[in-house]
């Protein structure tokens, strides 16, 4: 039967505790869907927004040049209007979609406006973005892995199709947001199964398991509502049929940081507990990373940095006798609880591209075989 379905879906984080205030916007993403049809509309978000929004254009178009681009359309009406608070869907356009091959989204605005609803990658083969703040210039997207490409109020690529799929969603923080561990996943799959999965994005920066974001300052305010707590509230409207999780990491690495986490703790016995909760939602059959090896400044106090570590230790003994995980710390991790220089992004927090191409390599020898 004939409907409406995601082919590439990228939930928006909540930055409005630090809005983009730009006088014109001009962006260009690229986006790759999963699933295939002649007809499409996009899902354009301001569900964060400070303020109502307005793009005087969007255009689709299966090259970057632009050559052949077809024009968006809102109730018939070129220049599209976003209230505050608002998600909408697009009148449909006829293009040729088809899975795993990109598509890029260009959208104008000569207003100046506050932009809240972001997201962002790193890992740019499937992904990439690029904005500038004259609206009739065309911003040129960038491949390097080490820079940040973002996008404002883009959330999802929906095609008309009569196939059956199913859901796959990668949720939790920034490694799953940057793209590193996840581009060789969903590559992978594609190839393998076509067109039997269309991916979730969910994932956001600084996001913890079990506490919602700190507001001490305006970049932790962004770090979103705790996971448990998004999946319940379901913004995709899409029950998944399996979900990959990184989560925890934060939960440990926050109060360091952060003056109003200071008290949230995470502990095996808080950890397992909200694991346990989260496995039970939606009936989503869900898998796990352990917790990477970090190595922060801690910024407050009385805050036992080593106790901190011995309690991710603690964690990761216990995920090792418990189905559905993935052990990352023997392909990333030094004797010393580092995170290995050839797999490290900079950080010691994050992965580089060839660290998550490992890590996927190991969930993928896995996981297909449970698909």
């Amino acid at each position: 039967m004939y409907s409406w379905k995601p082919s590439v879906y990228y939930e928006s984080a909540d930055f409005s505790a630090m809005s983009f205030k730009l006088p014109q916007l001009s962006q260009v993403i690229k986006l790759t869907p999963s699933l295939s049809g002649n007809e499409g509309r996009l899902r354009l978000s301001n569900r964060y927004g400070k303020e109502d929004l307005w793009f005087d254009e969007i255009k689709v178009s299966l090259d970057a040049s632009f050559k052949d681009a077809i024009q968006v359309t809102y109730n018939y009406q070129e220049e599209i209007f976003l209230h505050q608070g608002e998600n909408v869907m697009t009148d449909g356009f006829f293009l040729d979609i088809e899975a795993n091959q990109p598509i890029y989204v260009w959208m104008k605005a000569t207003r100046q406006q506050s932009y809240s609803d972001y997201k962002s990658t790193f890992e740019t083969t499937l992904t990439n973005a690029s904005f500038v703040r004259k609206a009739n210039l065309l911003p040129k997207l960038k491949e390097t892995t080490t820079l940040k490409k973002g996008w404002f109020c883009l959330e999802a690529i929906e095609v008309w199709s009569d196939k059956q799929v199913e859901y796959f969603e990668f949720a939790g923080d920034s490694l799953m947001e940057m793209g590193m561990i996840t581009t060789p996943i969903k590559q992978a799959l594609m190839q393998q199964m076509p067109e039997k999965y269309v991916f979730l994005e969910t994932a956001v920066s600084g996001n913890r398991l079990c506490y919602d974001a700190p507001k001490d300052t305006k970049i932790h305010a962004t770090f979103g509502n705790s996971l448990l707590k998004r999946i319940q509230q379901n913004n995709s409207g899409i029950i998944p049929t399996v979900r990959l999780v990184s989560i925890g990491a934060n939960d440990l690495m926050v109060p360091l940081i952060a003056k109003d986490a200071q008290k949230q703790i995470m502990t095996l016995d808080k950890y397992q507990i909200a694991i346990s909760q989260l496995k039970k939602l939606q009936n989503t059959q869900t898998y796990l990373l352990n917790l990477p090896p970090f190595k922060v400044q801690p910024m407050f106090g009385d805050v036992d940095v080593k106790k901190v570590q011995k309690i991710r230790q603690e964690i990761n003994q216990w995920t090792r006798i418990q189905m559905n995980y993935f052990d990352l710390t023997p392909i990333i991790e030094t004797v010393s609880c580092e995170t290995k220089a050839e797999y490290d992004f900079g950080d010691q927090m994050h992965l580089n591209q060839l660290g998550g191409k490992k890590v996927a390599q190991v969930i993928l020898l896995d996981l297909i075989n449970k698909l």
